[in-house]
């Protein structure tokens, strides 16, 4: 617990440190120097989150630390707020107080700045199992490399979905026109349901595949999985059908009456989103042998992803223009779903032998 807070602490001082002094670089990479209200706007919500990088950073770890310690509805129950205040925080800084995304980004960061707060409470509280002690606030350094290792593979999932809306963006925009970008925006917001719903599920089965790795139960391990697998595919069919038969009324959803940018968004859709049970199985996937300690065969998941993704972003539009574009990312998922879900089935097959 106190090597969690270390590097909150140390990555609340080195985000600002390094993003504020490169600020407007970054503002430039984002291409965010076309328009100076843009720029100036950009410039401003950048400026403040970086500031609060360990707000954050703390109210993320908070959450996730909460229920890890048993208190999955108190856990749900600082996500719902969250959300729910922040939307009505935004409303007042924006249209009320009219602050701009300046506004936007200081509602944001009072927000969890309450969540990390209340996350230190909890654990100084008896209502903690892992309570913190000021008399045993010590660094266990020697845990350091195994903790920091464990999640590598998280980091990189997480750093793959910047990564990845950044050079879809870069070469729409090389490829294509504003309508097109506008066009995938509508197909990854959709994609990010899914992942939300998959993401979720995938957390909820991390502290209990912990626990019976670390307890060597090998059949609750095998039921696990087998259930977590199980409701991703149920999920990620159902969305795949539902976004396959009815993609002009989802991207109507996002946009009204535009018939120009529902032709284009309904491509976008059934282009984008065709490879969803793979994608399903690889976030589960890579979650699931993180939590098995299985760390290199889930960073296959995660670096493979950015290994393949990026020349596939670079070759594939030179032959297919936009069409190419869309379809990078859920050709590569298949391959790599596919390499993930036999690694999952031979797990599986293993456990129950063993159990």
């Amino acid at each position: 617990m106190v090597n969690t807070l270390i590097i909150i602490a140390l990555l609340g001082i080195a985000l600002p440190a390094i993003g504020i002094s490169q600020l407007e670089r970054i503002l430039v990479l984002l291409n965010a120097d076309n328009a100076a209200s843009v720029l100036h706007e950009a410039r401003s919500y950048l400026r403040f989150m970086l500031w609060g990088a360990v707000v954050n950073i703390g109210q993320i770890a908070a959450i996730f630390l909460i229920r890890n310690d048993g208190q999955p509805r108190l856990a749900t129950a600082l996500v719902i707020f969250s959300a729910l205040s922040n939307i009505a925080l935004n409303y007042l800084f924006l249209v009320y107080f009219q602050l701009g995304l300046a506004g936007a980004a200081m509602a944001t960061l009072l927000i969890e700045g309450f969540i990390t707060l209340a996350g230190l409470v909890y654990f100084f509280s008896p209502m903690a199992h892992l309570r913190l002690v000021l008399a045993d606030f010590r660094a266990d350094w020697a845990s350091m490399p195994a903790m920091l290792k464990l999640g590598v593979s998280s980091l990189l999932m997480e750093g793959n979905l910047a990564l990845l809306m950044f050079a879809h963006n870069y070469q729409l925009l090389e490829y294509g026109k504003g309508n097109d970008v506008a066009a995938y925006a509508i197909a990854g917001y959709t994609e990010a349901v899914f992942i939300l719903l998959i993401h979720g599920l995938a957390m909820g089965m991390q502290p209990l595949l912990s626990y019976a790795t670390g307890a060597k139960d090998d059949e609750r391990l095998a039921h696990i999985l087998s259930y977590g697998l199980r409701v991703s595919l149920a999920i990620s069919v159902v969305l795949l059908i539902t976004v396959q038969l009815f993609p002009a009324a989802i991207a109507s959803l996002y946009i009204g009456n535009d018939p120009a940018l529902v032709t284009l968004a309904t491509e976008a859709l059934q282009l984008h989103l065709f490879a969803l049970p793979f994608d399903g199985i690889l976030i589960v996937g890579v979650i699931a042998l993180q939590a098995m300690a299985l760390t290199r065969l889930a960073m296959v998941g995660t670096l493979g992803k950015t290994l393949l993704l990026i020349p596939a972003l670079w070759l594939m539009p030179q032959w297919w223009g936009v069409t190419g574009i869309y379809t990078a990312l859920p050709l590569v998922n298949m391959l790599l779903g596919s390499v993930i879900g036999l690694v999952l089935w031979q797990q599986l097959r293993r456990l129950r032998n063993d159990g």
